[in-house]
């Protein structure tokens, strides 16, 4: 009998333990509205509207950020150097800004062009991007 009530503990424990508590559904979102200014010391503030489609109500899952890119010259396409602020969205709609500060002098003979998007965080050490923006380009 103890034999059987040892057996029927383990495999309730090792079912539980199995089952991820903090999966959720995967939204899917909108961005609208992109704009920036440039202050003159090289930070750029970016602003936006999103609407999110299938809203999931927890604390810090989503989160935006600014990607910059140099294209052309020897290079087709990689981050221009510069450093990013991400964004906290706790809404399900509204406005939010992200700052990108560009770092060193940029080449004139590159296309910088950037791209706002939304993240999810699926679990603690993986995000899947659920909204990009149109790539523009940025006149720096």
């Amino acid at each position: 009998m103890f034999r059987y009530l040892l057996l029927v503990s383990m495999l309730l424990l090792s079912s539980c333990a199995s089952v991820d508590k903090t999966s959720v559904k995967l939204s899917s979102a909108t961005i609208h509205k992109v704009s920036y200014i440039k202050s003159s010391d090289g930070i750029f503030e970016f602003s936006f509207d999103y609407v999110i489609d299938n809203f999931v109500n927890y604390k810090n899952i989503y989160f935006c950020s600014v990607h910059v890119l140099a294209i052309g010259g020897k290079t087709i396409m990689s981050p221009a150097e510069g450093e990013s602020s991400a964004c906290s969205i706790d809404t399900f709609s509204g406005k939010a800004k992200v700052n990108w500060t560009a770092k060193g002098d940029i080449k004139s003979d590159l296309s910088i062009q950037y791209f706002i998007a939304i993240y999810q965080n699926e679990s603690k050490d993986l995000s899947q991007s659920i909204a990009n923006s149109q790539l523009a380009k940025l006149e720096i």
